[in-house]
């Protein structure tokens, strides 16, 4: 989507197996991230910038996004994979001027929009898989086991 707005767009991952497929979505570059973190090769792609905007999926990798950002940059938080506390640094925060926004469920204008952008071919939904709702506790292992690329659709209930 962010591609589709003219952003570049900088994925972030921890499988290399992953890269291709992020590519085929839009990525202009992607960054596989290992114990040291991503931030610094995000910091190296853009010129030592930082990124404006980025979406924190995950949660206790929050820090390495802040440390991604360019001044005035904004990151919004729209996962926790693993509940719990993560460090946030202030002087990060108000050294570069940073916006941290959370975002939950989509409001019914962005689901309009969403729409129109897929009716258009702006877009696409990237569904793995269709399983059977009695089968929700693979569904589960699966996105534990990190094993799905996109999203997981159960039918049936």
């Amino acid at each position: 989507m962010a591609r589709s707005l003219g952003a570049r767009v900088i994925a972030v991952t921890g499988s290399a197996d992953k890269v291709d497929f992020l590519r085929t979505l839009g990525a202009h570059d992607v960054v596989v991230a290992g114990s040291e973190g991503y931030s610094a090769a995000v910091w190296q792609l853009t010129g030592r910038q930082g990124v404006d905007v980025a979406m924190e999926n995950i949660g206790h990798t929050l820090h390495d996004t802040l440390r991604s950002m360019a001044m005035v940059g904004r990151v919004v938080v729209l996962g926790n994979v693993q509940p719990g506390t993560v460090p946030v640094s202030p002087g990060l925060l108000i050294g570069r001027r940073l916006s941290l926004l959370g975002s939950g469920s989509a409001t019914l204008e962005d689901l309009r929009t969403a729409l129109a952008m897929i009716a258009a071919g702006q877009v696409r939904p990237l569904i793995d898989r269709v399983l059977p709702f009695t089968e929700v506790a693979q569904a589960h292992a699966l996105l534990e086991n990190r094993q799905v690329n996109g999203r997981i659709v159960l039918s049936g209930w």
